[in-house]
């Protein structure tokens, strides 16, 4: 009798401690099985909703409800705050469109080689998705993205129809180049308080890590760093809404912006198609923050005009 009450105490020790190993492996296994058994969406959260074919992506942790009186709200690791959005300084955008439109004139010319870098091409970095696409315990993302200066709402749906209308008549780029330089030096149809740009490659079934991160910490910094004068380089501090063309809850106006970089990257590549131009997501990037990180006595100085432009917005 003792021995058999022995045996089934070393039973239940052995069961207990066995028992406490597994669960104790159970994070490296999990990570195993991440790292080389299952899709690296498998654990993605889905932001797709719509009929197949015409699925949307909906962007709920960004409020731009009150954008026209300036403000945006967001959540921001985890808490809801308000943002001022600020159009950026002269010395910035002077040097924006200055730089766009020689690289613009030169990249025509037969000796041109591609230089990534500018104004129309900076670093986009953002973190926050813990959870990710599975492939990686790190949340941090940096990436090179072609960003588009952003038409006012009085003007944009002409810019796009022209585009459209070039598109659609086998005009390039290049023959109507005379017509975008002209638009571009009317610096009166641009906005000052925000850029877009697209997530070409997010999908249902596929996100890249920007989208991700975005999509849960809509938090952006936008890295410039001039091709023509070494000298020169900005930072602008961005809070974001990833807006597609399908999303019936978006203002005009944010369709508008979403299709205007996805008209101009078909035009640009000749891809005269109505369902791919509606299947890319846009990415709005208001402006929040403007740091001067040029070559000076004190560089990475933030330009802050925060009480002018809130007395022009009051005697607006």
């Amino acid at each position: 009798m003792r021995d058999k009450q022995q045996n089934k105490g070393i039973g239940r020790r052995n069961f207990l401690k066995w028992g406490g190993a597994s669960l104790l492996s159970l994070p490296f296994m999990s990570k195993t099985k991440i790292a080389f058994g299952a899709s690296i969406n498998a654990w993605q959260k889905n932001y797709w909703q719509g009929p197949e074919g015409s699925e949307y992506c909906v962007h709920r942790t960004v409020d731009t409800s009150r954008v026209d009186s300036g403000y945006i709200r967001a959540r921001v690791d985890g808490w809801w705050r308000r943002f001022q959005i600020r159009e950026l300084d002269e010395n910035y955008w002077n040097w924006n469109f200055d730089e766009r439109m020689k690289r613009l004139v030169i990249q025509y010319e037969p000796e041109w080689d591609a230089v990534a870098g500018g104004p129309a091409q900076p670093f986009i970095a953002t973190y926050g998705n813990r959870r990710g696409r599975g492939d990686s315990d790190l949340h941090l993302n940096n990436k090179v993205i072609y960003i588009s200066l952003a038409p006012k709402e009085e003007h944009i749906e002409e810019i796009n129809n022209t585009m459209l209308d070039n598109l659609n008549n086998g005009i390039s780029f290049t023959d109507a180049l005379p017509w975008w330089i002209e638009i571009h030096e009317n610096r009166d149809l641009w906005c000052k308080d925000r850029q877009i740009g697209l997530e070409v490659f997010s999908k249902p079934g596929f996100a890249t890590h920007n989208f991700l991160n975005l999509m849960e910490n809509p938090v952006a910094t936008m890295g410039h760093h001039a091709i023509y004068n070494n000298n020169i380089s900005y930072e602008i501090r961005c809070i974001n809404k990833i807006v597609h063309p399908n999303d019936p809850n978006l203002t005009d106006y944010e369709r508008n912006l979403a299709l205007h970089p996805s008209i101009q990257f078909a035009w640009a590549h000749s891809y005269a198609d109505p369902a791919f131009i509606y299947s890319i997501p846009g990415v709005i990037y208001h402006h929040v923050e403007e740091y001067n990180n040029s070559r000076s006595a004190e560089p990475g100085i933030r330009v802050v005009k925060t009480l002018g432009q809130k007395l022009k917005r009051f005697f607006a």
